[in-house]
């Protein structure tokens, strides 16, 4: 979802997923917030190692443009694994 929103939304980026079909992004995963870690499945490993031991208010963190939780981003994307990792974790 993350990497498709940064791809569509840049005119450039959208011209060559149309000829090659491939997602073009420039956002290291280090820079990725909680929220769009747990909206992609591939991504699951960075969820954990950078939630392994946060807070309950780092894992409750809303984002600061959606208000949507790590948990809630996870649900919407489908990312089962990242909803039962949040939920054990303690994530509401």
């Amino acid at each position: 979802i993350c990497r498709a929103y940064e791809t569509l939304s840049d005119s450039t980026k959208r011209k060559l997923y149309d000829t090659r079909q491939e997602w073009v992004f420039e956002l290291r995963i280090d820079k990725y917030i909680a929220q769009q870690l747990a909206s992609e499945s591939a991504l699951i490993d960075d969820l954990t190692e950078r939630l392994r031991n946060a807070t309950l208010a780092e894992l409750n963190a809303q984002d600061p443009s959606t208000g949507h939780t790590t948990l809630y981003c996870a649900a919407r994307a489908g990312n089962i694994e990242a909803v039962l990792f949040l939920i054990e974790q303690g994530a509401e």
